[in-house]
C-alpha cells in the first residue's frame, strides 16, 4: 500500500470521527485524533534496524569493521523505515512514525545478537523474509556486504548448497539466464586473460575459476542448462580488448555479475536459494579489483 495513499485514507477517517465528535460536544483536536490513526513504522524493519546497532556495539572490539558496517546499515535501515512510513506534503512525518526508543522490547523483544559474521548474515536473511518487499534490494545490497566479510567464504557457498532442497520443484527455473551469463563472463575472461600478467593475470584466474565453481554448484543442481556455446556476443562488455582497457573491462564483467546475482536474491522464493545467490554476489563483487 503507498503509504501517502494511507496518509490520505487516515485523514478522511480523522475527519469523519472529528465532526462526529464535535457534533456531540466533545473537545478533540484534529490532529490528536490523526495520532493515534496514522501509520506505523514495519515492525520487521525496526527489528532488523536494532538488531544491527547491536551487532555494531558488539562487534566493536574483535572487529572493527565489521561494526562500522553494522552502524552504517542500521542507519540506512531507519532512513527505509521512514521513508516507507510516508510522509505530509509538507514533509514532515506523522507523529505514529517515530520509534519510540524507551519501549524497543516491544519492537523486537528478546534476540541473540550475532557473534560471528556467519551468524549475523544468516540472522540478517531470516530476518529478511518478514520485511517488506519493495526494501529488498536495499537489504540484499546489505546481505552482500555482510556476505563480503565472511573469512572462509568457500565453506560457506559449501555448506549452503548442502541444504538445498533436493525435490522438485527445487530448482528455480529462472535461474538458467544466470548459467548462461556465466557462460559469457567465463568467455570475456578467457580473451581478458591473453592480455594480462601478473596479478592482473591472477586476478582474472581467480575470477575465472569462482566462475567455474559456480557452474559446476549448479550442474549438480541440474539447473546448468543451456551448454555453454563455442563462442559469446560479449554485448555491453567493452569492444576491442587490448593492453590498456582489459582490466577496465574485467572490472565490468564483475560488477554486472555481482548485479545479477543480487537482482537473483532479490526474487528469489527460497531461504537456501536466496542466501546462495547472495554468496555468489558477494565473491564476484569482491573480486572487483
Amino acid at each position: 500500500m503507498n503509504p501517502n495513499n494511507h496518509l490520505r485514507s487516515t485523514g478522511i477517517a480523522a475527519s469523519i470521527i472529528a465532526v462526529g465528535l464535535a457534533l456531540s460536544g466533545c473537545n478533540f483536536s484534529l490532529d490528536s485524533i490523526a495520532e493515534n490513526f496514522g501509520p506505523e513504522p514495519d515492525s520487521a524493519l525496526v527489528k532488523m534496524a536494532f538488531s544491527a546497532e547491536d551487532e555494531a556495539a558488539n562487534f566493536a572490539e574483535p572487529h572493527p569493521g565489521l561494526s562500522e558496517l553494522r552502524a552504517g546499515q542500521a542507519g540506512a535501515i531507519f532512513e527505509e523505515i521512514a521513508r516507507i512510513c510516508g510522509h505530509y506534503p509538507d514533509g514532515t512525518s506523522p507523529t505514529t512514525c517515530e520509534i519510540d526508543r524507551a519501549q524497543r522490547s516491544n519492537y523486537d523483544g528478546e534476540h541473540a545478537v550475532a557473534t560471528t559474521p556467519e551468524q549475523a548474515l544468516d540472522q540478517f536473511l531470516a530476518a529478511l523474509a518478514d520485511a517488506p518487499q519493495q526494501s529488498y534490494p536495499l537489504l540484499i545490497e546489505q546481505a552482500v556486504a555482510l556476505a563480503e566479510t565472511m573469512g572462509d567464504h568457500e565453506a560457506t557457498v559449501e555448506l549452503t548448497a548442502e541444504k538445498l532442497p533436493l525435490e522438485p520443484p527445487s530448482t528455480p527455473a529462472n535461474w538458467d539466464a544466470l548459467v548462461d551469463w556465466e557462460y559469457r563472463l567465463g568467455y570475456g575472461l578467457e580473451m581478458a586473460r591473453a592480455f594480462s600478467s601478473g596479478e592482473d593475470a591472477q586476478r582474472i584466474d581467480e575470477a575465472a575459476a569462482q566462475s567455474d565453481a559456480r557452474l559446476a554448484l549448479l550442474r549438480q543442481h541440474g539447473i546448468a542448462r543451456p551448454e555453454r556455446a563455442l563462442a559469446y556476443n560479449t554485448g555491453n562488455f567493452p569492444e576491442g580488448l587490448n593492453d590498456t582497457n582489459t582490466q577496465q573491462f574485467v572490472t565490468h564483467a564483475l560488477e554486472e555479475t555481482s548485479q545479477r546475482w543480487k537482482q537473483q536474491a532479490v526474487e528469489a522464493t527460497d531461504a537456501s536459494w536466496q542466501k546462495l545467490a547472495v554468496l555468489f554476489a558477494a565473491e564476484t563483487k569482491s573480486n572487483h579489483g
